[in-house]
C-alpha cells in the first residue's frame, strides 16, 4: 500500500471486538490508534461489520486524524452487492471524515472500477487496485516478515482489549509503554504469525525475550484487575484469561526448539538458494507441504557423498542444543565412521583385485556399505520423524492465518482430522472468555460435528444483540432469522443490509469449506427472505 514499509503498521480490527468494551476504554484504544496514525500508519479493516466502522468513525470524529482505511477484497466471496453495501455504509456514516479508502481487488473477479457507482467514488474518494490471487500475494507478505522484519501486526482482537481493559485500570503505565508491549507480544503471538519468531538470532534471543518485562507482563495481567477496586471482577473470565496466557507462554516455550531445528534444518539445504526459493519454501510451509519438501530433501541427503552428509550433519548439530530424541538421531550418524568406510572400501578394492577369492570379497564390502546404508536411512528417518513432529504445531495455526488471508482452497485442504486436534486453542481460545461466536469459532464447532444450522441461528442472533446495543431503534430489531420483517420506515437501511450480508457471509464460507450442503444453506436463509435474488447471488454466484 505504499513504498516506504517502514511507516506502515497493519492496525487490524476483528469483528465484533470493539462492541464489547465500554466507552473509557474505548478512549484508551483511541490513544493507542493516535500513537500509530499521527506516524503515518495505516489502519487495515480486516474484517467489516457495523459495529467496528462505527467505531473508526468515532475515533475520527474525536481525534480528526487522517489516515488509510484499506479494504481487502481479495477473495471470491466479496461479490459485488456485498462491497457496494460496506462502500455505502461509508458514504453515509463517513463521507465528511478525512478518510481515504483504498479497495483492494481480486484480478479474477468481474469487480472493476467502471462497475462502481460513481457518487461513491466521488464522495469518498474512492482508490482501487487490483491484485493477483490470494496464494500468490504470499512471498511479498513473508519478504516484509523474513528479510525485513518489523513490528508489523497488530491485531486489535478481543485478547488484546482485555488487556487493554486491565492496562487502562491499573493506570501504572504510559500508553508508549503498553504500545512496546503490545508490539512485542504480537511479533510472536501465533494467532497472527507464528513464524515471525525465526527472525530471531539465537535461543538466547529468544530466551532473552522471554525474560524481558514484556513477557513478564503476559504473565501478570490478571493482577491487574485483582488490584482493581472500582470494578467486578468475574472470576471465570479471570481464569480464562489466564489460561489463554499460560497457553501462549507453553507454546513458545515448546516452540522455541523447533524453531531454531527448523531454520537450521532448512539452512543446510537453502544455503545456495534465492531468496524467491526460501520464500517458495516458506509460502509451501503456509499451504501445509512442507512435509513433502523435507521428505524431498532427505532423500536428496541420502544420496550424497556420506563423507559430505556427515560433515553437514556435524556442523548442524554443533548450532544448538537440540531436543533429546533429535540428539540421539545425530549422535548415530556421528557415531558412523564414514572416513574408515571410505578407507576400507579403497583398501578393499585394492586386494580385490590381488586376491582370488575377489567375489566373496566383493559381496563382504558390498554387504558391509549395504549395512552403513540402512543405518543412515534409519537415523535419517529418525530425524525427519522427530522434525516432522515438531513442525505439527505449525500446520494447526496455519488453518487460522489461512483464514485471515482468505485463502478458502487452502483451508479446505487443511480441514482434516490430523489439524483439527489442536484448532481449538488456536480459534476459540479469543472468544471464549468474551461470549463472541465468530465465524472462527463457528467453523470450528461445526468442525466437532455440531449442527450447522443451529449453530448459525445463534450467530445471527447474537449478532443483532450486540447490534441493538449500539443501535437500539434500528429497524434490526423487526427482523427475523428466517428473514420475515414488520413494516418500517428504516427497514432498508443500508446497515441493515450489511448485517444481513454478514450473515450470508459466514454461509457462504461454510459452503466453500463443504461444512453444510446448498439444501442445508437454503433451508438456513429461508425461501421468504427478504431480497432473494441478492441473497441468491451472494450464496450461490455461479446459478
Amino acid at each position: 500500500m505504499t513504498d516506504d514499509k517502514h511507516s506502515t503498521c497493519w492496525i487490524n480490527m476483528t469483528s465484533g471486538a470493539t462492541k464489547s468494551i465500554g466507552p473509557p476504554i474505548r478512549h484508551f484504544v483511541f490513544d493507542v490508534f493516535s500513537h500509530f496514525a499521527k506516524r503515518g500508519y495505516i489502519v487495515d479493516f480486516d474484517r467489516h461489520s457495523a459495529g467496528d466502522l462505527d467505531f473508526l468513525v468515532q475515533f475520527y470524529k474525536e481525534t480528526g486524524i487522517n489516515t488509510t482505511i484499506v479494504i481487502h477484497t481479495a477473495s471470491a466471496l466479496w461479490t459485488f452487492n456485498l462491497l457496494c453495501e460496506l462502500l455505502s455504509y461509508l458514504q453515509l456514516f463517513a463521507s465528511d471524515l478525512p478518510l481515504k479508502v483504498v479497495c483492494e481487488v481480486e484480478a479474477s473477479t468481474e469487480i472493476t472500477l467502471a462497475n462502481f457507482p460513481y457518487a461513491i467514488q466521488r464522495r469518498l474518494k474512492l482508490e482501487i487496485f487490483h491484485t493477483a490471487k490470494p496464494a500468490e500475494l504470499l512471498p511479498d507478505l513473508f519478504n516484509v516478515y523474513f528479510f525485513d522484519p518489523h513490528p508489523g501486526t497488530i491485531w486489535l482482537g478481543p485478547n488484546v482489549l482485555y488487556l487493554l481493559s486491565k492496562w487502562y485500570y491499573s493506570r501504572s503505565q504510559t500508553v508508549e509503554l503498553f504500545l512496546d508491549a503490545v508490539q512485542y507480544s504480537y511479533m510472536c503471538h501465533y494467532y497472527d504469525n507464528p513464524l515471525s519468531l525465526i527472525n530471531t538470532q539465537s535461543k538466547r534471543d529468544i530466551r532473552a525475550a522471554f525474560k524481558s518485562t514484556h513477557y513478564q507482563y503476559l504473565r501478570s495481567v490478571p493482577t491487574f484487575a485483582d488490584r482493581t477496586n472500582n470494578i467486578e471482577t468475574d472470576d471465570k473470565v479471570l481464569q480464562s484469561a489466564l489460561d489463554a496466557q499460560n497457553h501462549v507462554i507453553t507454546y513458545f516455550e515448546d516452540m522455541q526448539d523447533t524453531i531454531l531445528i527448523y531454520r537450521e534444518f532448512m539452512s543446510l539445504f537453502v544455503s545456495d538458494y534465492s531468496k524467491e526459493d526460501l520464500l517458495t519454501a516458506i509460502a509451501d510451509l503456509m499451504s501445509g507441504k512442507m512435509r513433502f519438501r523435507l521428505i524431498k530433501a532427505l532423500e536428496e541427503l541420502s544420496s550424497l557423498d556420506p563423507a559430505l552428509i556427515k560433515a553437514k550433519i556435524m556442523e548442524f548439530g554443533n548450532l544448538a542444543e537440540f531436543p533429546k530424541e533429535l540428539r540421539s538421531a545425530i549422535d548415530r550418524i556421528k557415531n558412523i565412521n564414514t572416513d574408515e568406510l571410505l578407507t576400507n572400501k579403497s583398501e578393499a578394492q585394492a586386494e580385490l583385485r590381488k586376491s582370488k577369492k575377489a567375489k566373496l570379497a566383493q559381496k563382504e564390502s558390498a554387504a558391509k556399505l549395504q549395512n552403513a546404508a540402512t543405518k543412515w536411512k534409519e537415523a535419517l528417518a529418525s530425524f525427519e520423524v522427530r522434525l516432522v513432529n515438531m513442525l505439527k504445531p505449525i500446520n494447526a495455526i496455519q488453518f487460522y492465518e489461512l483464514y485471515v488471508f482468505d485463502d478458502y482452497q487452502l483451508i479446505s485442504s487443511a480441514l482434516n482430522p490430523e489439524f483439527r486436534a489442536r484448532i481449538d486453542d488456536a480459534l476459540l481460545l479469543p472468544q471464549r472468555y468474551l461470549g463472541h461466536l465468530t465465524l472462527e469459532s463457528l467453523a470450528y464447532q461445526v468442525c466437532k460435528e455440531e449442527p450447522a444450522e443451529s449453530l448459525l441461528q445463534y450467530w445471527y442472533a447474537s449478532f443483532l444483540s450486540r447490534y441493538r446495543e449500539l443501535h437500539a431503534d434500528s429497524a434490526l430489531e423487526s427482523i427475523s432469522p428466517d428473514g420475515d420483517k414488520d413494516n418500517n420506515d428504516n427497514s432498508d437501511r443500508p446497515v441493515d443490509q450489511l448485517v444481513l450480508s454478514k450473515f450470508y457471509y459466514a454461509i457462504a464460507v461454510l459452503r466453500l469449506m463443504g461444512l453444510i450442503d446448498l439444501h442445508q444453506a437454503r433451508r438456513i436463509t429461508g425461501q421468504s427472505i427478504a431480497g432473494k435474488e441478492t441473497v441468491r447471488r451472494v450464496l450461490w454466484p455461479g446459478l
